[in-house]
């Protein structure tokens, strides 16, 4: 079962809308580009693991997409 569904990340969002905004011209332009691509591949990687987790039992599994868990020192991130 999911608990938190898999949903399009705020920061990809905001690249998405910056991007629309700016002019072709602009020297950032490229940097911005390229870190919304990664998100966004990112982001698919995500959604193409969802179509896997689908064949879990539903009352056996809780799954949680874009979680950020802390361990003793650091932080790590669970996707899929």
């Amino acid at each position: 079962m999911y608990c938190k569904e898999i949903k399009i990340p705020y920061h990809i969002q905001q690249y998405e809308a910056y991007l629309k905004r700016i002019l072709p011209a602009y020297s950032a332009r490229n940097e911005i580009e390229s870190r919304f691509k990664k998100s966004m591949a990112g982001f698919r990687d995500e959604q193409s693991i969802k179509y896997f987790l689908d064949y879990l039992p539903e009352k056996e599994f809780l799954l949680f997409h874009n979680l950020r868990l802390p361990d003793q020192i650091h932080f790590f991130r669970l996707t899929g």
